[in-house]
C-alpha cells in the first residue's frame, strides 16, 4: 500500500508537520524549514520524492551535511519518514521501527486574533515610529503607523487575500507557541546587523535587526488560539526568535504601508 501512495502522488501535502516532540518540519521540493523550540534551520532539498527518496542538505561548520530519508508513507494527516543511516539532522524521536511519524500541524490547531505593537525610537536620529497590527481568523487586518516626530499617522484597514492567510496560518502552526516567553530579553541574544534584515524608514534611516536603537522598543505580541492567549514582550523590534514568523509580520507591514500611498512607510 505504501508504494502506491508514494509513487502515485507527486508532492507531498503543502503544510508543516509536526513531530512527537513538538519539532516542527516544512518541506518543498527545493528547500525545506525545521523547528524545535528556539532551533531554526534551512536545508536544501536535492532529491524530492525521486525513488521514494528525499535528501536535505545543510551547511555545518565542519563541512556540508548530507542526509537521506525513505519516505514510507504520507497522508493529507500523516508522514512517515526512515533515515538512511544516523540521522545527523536528528528530526525527532525515532520509534521502534527506526521512524519518524509527524503528524499535519494544521490539525487541531483553531487561530482568532493576532495583536502586535512595537516602537522604533533614536533621537539622535529623530527616529520615534509607532506600530500596531491585528488581524483575526475573519481575516481582517488593521496597521496603523504613526510617526511622532513628523505627526504623520497611516492607517490601513483591509482584508488579507486567501493566498496570504494561508501562508500566514501555516507560519503560526509550524511553531510551538506554548513556547513564547513573557520576558523575551531574558532568553535569546540579538542578533547582529550583519545577520538582520534591515528595516528602512523614509529615504534615508536604515536600522538592521533588533540593533541600533538608542531605545527600548517595549514590543508585545500577543495571540489568541485554541481558546488560549499568549502574550510575550521585550526592548526588541520583534519580541521572540522564530524568523519565519517574523519576516512574515514586518514585510506584511511594510507591503501594506507602501500601498496605502501614504506616510509613513517602512521598508522591510
Amino acid at each position: 500500500m505504501f508504494p502506491i501512495i508514494i509513487f502515485g502522488q507527486k508532492n507531498l501535502p503543502d503544510n508543516p508537520w509536526v513531530g512527537v516532540n513538538k519539532e516542527y518540519l516544512q518541506i518543498g521540493k527545493k528547500s525545506a524549514t525545521f523547528t524545535k523550540g528556539y532551533h531554526f534551520q534551512d536545508f536544501a532539498v536535492k532529491q524530492y520524492l525521486k525513488k521514494g527518496y528525499i535528501v536535505f542538505i545543510a551547511p555545518h561548520i565542519s563541512g556540508v551535511y548530507w542526509q537521506y530519508y525513505n519516505v514510507i508513507f504520507f497522508s493529507q494527516d500523516t508522514l512517515i519518514l526512515e533515515p538512511v543511516g544516523k540521522d545527523v539532522f536528528r528530526l525527532s524521536k525515532l520509534n521502534e521501527q527506526n521512524q519518524y511519524v509527524f503528524t499535519n500541524s494544521l490539525n487541531g490547531f483553531t487561530f482568532e486574533k493576532l495583536h502586535f505593537t512595537t516602537t522604533i525610537i533614536d533621537i539622535s536620529l529623530g527616529v520615534n515610529i509607532s506600530i500596531s497590527l491585528d488581524i483575526d481568523s475573519s481575516r481582517n487586518s488593521r496597521l496603523k503607523i504613526h510617526d511622532d516626530y513628523m505627526n504623520e499617522t497611516n492607517v490601513v484597514t483591509t482584508s488579507m487575500s486567501r493566498i496570504e492567510y494561508n501562508r500566514f496560518i501555516q507560519i503560526l502552526s509550524a511553531f510551538n507557541l506554548s513556547n513564547l516567553s513573557e520576558d523575551f530579553e531574558n532568553t535569546v541574544q540579538d542578533i547582529s546587523k550583519f545577520e538582520a534584515r534591515p528595516l528602512r524608514i523614509s529615504k534615508d534611516v536604515v536600522f538592521y535587526g533588533n540593533q541600533g536603537r538608542a531605545e527600548c522598543s517595549n514590543s508585545v505580541f500577543e495571540i489568541k488560539y485554541n481558546d488560549q492567549i499568549v502574550k510575550c514582550k521585550g526592548c526588541s523590534l520583534v519580541p521572540f526568535y522564530y524568523p519565519a514568523l517574523k519576516d512574515f509580520l514586518l514585510t506584511y507591514i511594510s507591503s501594506k504601508s507602501y500601498q496605502s500611498g501614504r506616510n509613513p512607510k517602512i521598508l522591510y
